[in-house]
């Protein structure tokens, strides 16, 4: 099956109108995809760079635990927490690796190029 995806402009991409009425995203989305009310395009709105962001410092909150579980036994002369003790501090800082990913991913955003518009 072929993956459908939709151009990410703020504005119309076929007719550069800004009216537009919301209709359901294709697939998981952080809003809500839009739709011209003048010519009918559909289009997805650009992640706001400073949701990015934050989903960026709560991935780096997310990586702490298992920073702070290293440095604490590399420091003492105790036995490691084993195998159990290090599966949620990981697991955590995973999740925290995955946010920043999707961060990163959501500031690197380009908009789709219009065809036979030039690109500003």
């Amino acid at each position: 099956m072929a993956k459908i995806k939709r151009p990410i402009c703020s504005r119309c991409p076929k007719c550069e109108s800004d009216s537009f009425r919301t209709i359901k995203p294709i697939g998981l989305a952080l809003s809500k995809d839009r739709q011209c009310k003048e010519c009918g395009k559909c289009y997805s709105p650009p992640t706001d760079k400073r949701f990015a962001i934050s989903i960026m410092a709560v991935g780096l909150v997310l990586i702490m635990p298992l920073l702070i579980l290293i440095i604490y036994f590399s420091v003492r002369d105790t036995l490691y927490p084993g195998v159990i003790g290090w599966l949620l501090p990981t697991g955590i800082a995973f999740a925290g690796i995955c946010l920043i990913f999707v961060g990163l991913k959501a500031l690197n955003q380009k908009p789709t190029p219009v065809p036979g518009k030039a690109t500003q």
